[in-house]
């Protein structure tokens, strides 16, 4: 901030307050458009995996960059109607695919596999370095 005699601080002017940085506003383009990447990549791997996992868009809404790319930026819960446990909302899915497929695929007797999609979320959940990871979680194939 600009200083005035003294040591008195000066104010900053409109326009010093509303400038914008056009590198900035790339660089949160480029992150959120790499996250609607990674979004789909789960999207994908969930569809190949069974035919009972959708999504829930939730609260997120759609942003301009969603409009414009038409990739899945806003995230949302992944869901099923045979899954026992509730999953969480977010904008990146890698914070909760990992531990839907954890807690509700494994095991589950209504899966219904997309004939011989591959690669699938089984496999992605173990093998995919952007799940996020999980201190207690042991990645399993079936």
């Amino acid at each position: 901030m600009r200083q005035a005699k003294a040591n008195t601080p000066i104010d900053p002017t409109h326009e010093e307050r509303t400038r914008v940085d056009e590198a900035d506003i790339q660089d949160d383009i480029d992150r959120t458009t790499a996250i609607g990447i990674e979004n789909a990549e789960i999207l994908t791997l969930a569809a190949n995996w069974c035919e009972n996992i959708g999504v829930t868009r939730g609260p997120m809404g759609v942003g301009l960059v969603e409009q414009v790319t038409g990739l899945p930026v806003g995230g949302g819960s992944l869901r099923c109607s045979h899954a026992h446990t509730p999953t969480s909302f977010g904008m990146q899915l890698k914070f909760s695919a990992a531990d839907f497929y954890q807690e509700n695929c494994i095991g589950c007797t209504y899966h219904k596999p997309r004939g011989g999609q591959i690669p699938r979320f089984a496999t992605g959940v173990a093998l995919v370095s952007w799940l996020a990871p999980s201190p207690t979680r042991v990645p399993r194939i079936s």
